[in-house]
């Protein structure tokens, strides 16, 4: 597409893009999805009819929970 790179593109481009594949998705019969990097973003999605939802990555994941346990272990 052309678009700078971004874990939420705010590019209209994308947003008529997504909106064509979900249309599509819906015509064939076919379970539309989409990956999100944040949550908020997610629920959007859902709210807009998608049926596959990602959310995140395993190494953010990770890396949170290391963090937590990190802090945890700092205020013993």
């Amino acid at each position: 597409m052309g678009l700078a790179p971004s874990l939420e593109p705010p590019h209209r481009e994308f947003a008529e893009a997504i909106g064509v594949i979900l249309a599509a998705a819906r015509r064939h019969g076919v379970a539309p999805g989409i990956h999100n990097a944040r949550p908020e973003t997610a629920s959007r999605r859902i709210a807009d009819g998608w049926l596959m939802v990602g959310c995140g990555s395993d190494v953010a994941y990770v890396t949170a929970g290391a963090r937590a346990a990190r802090e945890a272990l700092r205020t013993r």
